[in-house]
């Protein structure tokens, strides 16, 4: 078993004794490689949307964490990469690029921070611009806590049906198709979160 791998077992272990997560139609993650688009609630979110897939995944983490010696050398471990907010560096994204034309899987959550109350955000257009870059299909996702800090409440995790990339309208040199295809990808994050419903 991979360090990977391992670190990953680690943390399903601790977030299913703590939460009662529930996959929803996790048979629509393909075998192939894509980008997965999901909401974000939480630092635990990475964790929590690829940790009952078998392919690993990178993902974008806040450049602070990497400072931290025990955190940065974990989550680089785990397939983070760091993003510096506000600086307009295009590292991140061209990261990203290379990532998937290598054949790996992505993980992007298109609002860009955590949203405080747990509602849905404004999409920004960086998974856009990297479906754009590499003819990526997306997978949307969607995460939804019962109460994030309450011992065995629930957690949702819906998985949409893969996007084709032709079905985002993406041009170049055309900043309204990065915003339109935003706005589609967050819609089909919507509708899936709009589904997961904590009945009693």
């Amino acid at each position: 078993m991979s360090f990977y791998n391992f670190c990953k077992a680690v943390a399903k272990f601790a977030l299913t004794c703590y939460y009662k997560v529930e996959y929803i139609n996790i048979e629509n993650v393909p075998d192939r490689g894509f980008l997965m688009c999901c909401n974000h609630v939480s630092l635990i979110d990475p964790i929590i949307a690829v940790m009952g897939l078998k392919r690993p995944f990178r993902f974008m983490a806040k450049a602070e964490l990497f400072k931290k010696p025990l955190l940065g050398w974990l989550v680089k471990t785990l397939g983070a990469f760091p993003v510096e907010k506000g600086t307009g560096d295009m590292t991140p994204i061209n990261t990203s690029i290379e990532i998937i034309n290598g054949g790996g899987n992505l993980l992007i959550f298109p609002e860009g921070t955590r949203s405080k109350t747990g509602e849905l955000l404004r999409p920004r257009s960086g998974a856009s611009l990297v479906a754009l870059k590499t003819g990526a299909d997306i997978l949307p996702v969607a995460i939804k806590y019962e109460n994030k800090k309450k011992f065995r409440s629930r957690l949702y995790v819906s998985y949409g049906e893969i996007i084709p990339n032709a079905e985002l309208g993406l041009e170049e040199n055309n900043l309204r198709s990065l915003h339109t295809s935003s706005k589609h990808i967050m819609e089909k994050i919507r509708i899936l979160w709009e589904g997961c419903t904590f009945e009693k």
